[in-house]
């Protein structure tokens, strides 16, 4: 699959196909994670450490909207404080701006596990999570 560098995309390249946002560590050093994922998904490639990420979810909300895009995965590097950013801006997206699908992804010794969306949504909010976990 082919990869292109999110931030240096025209968003009107991806007309009604899927997104596939990766980390660019992992596109660039496992590319077999990405084996399964076929034609009707668009590959972006982008590192958190490297972006701001107010830029960055303007610039996915804009594919969304201006290449008529219903669905997204997200696949980040398991444990990064930067990857996470990728998941909870997703969410955002999905929660106030877009009604886009979501599925999100981390690798973690080689193989994709697929974390479920209220995981995700949960995590942004330490008080609950800590609630959830300290009960």
């Amino acid at each position: 699959m082919k990869f292109r560098r999110l931030m240096e995309t025209n968003v009107s390249r991806a007309k009604n196909k899927k997104l596939l946002i990766a980390s660019s560590c992992l596109v660039d050093d496992m590319p077999s994670l990405f084996e399964k994922y076929g034609e009707e998904f668009f590959g972006l490639k982008v590192c958190m450490e490297a972006e701001c990420f107010n830029m960055v979810a303007y610039k996915v909300l804009s594919f969304i909207k201006y290449s008529n895009v219903d669905e997204v995965h997200i696949v980040t590097v398991e444990g990064s404080p930067h990857c996470i950013q990728l998941h909870h801006m997703l969410d955002d997206i999905k929660k106030n701006f877009a009604n886009v699908k979501t599925r999100h992804f981390v690798a973690t010794r080689g193989e994709l596990v697929e974390i479920p969306y209220e995981v995700v949504k949960v995590s942004r909010y330490l008080a609950r999570l800590k609630n959830r976990l300290l009960k």
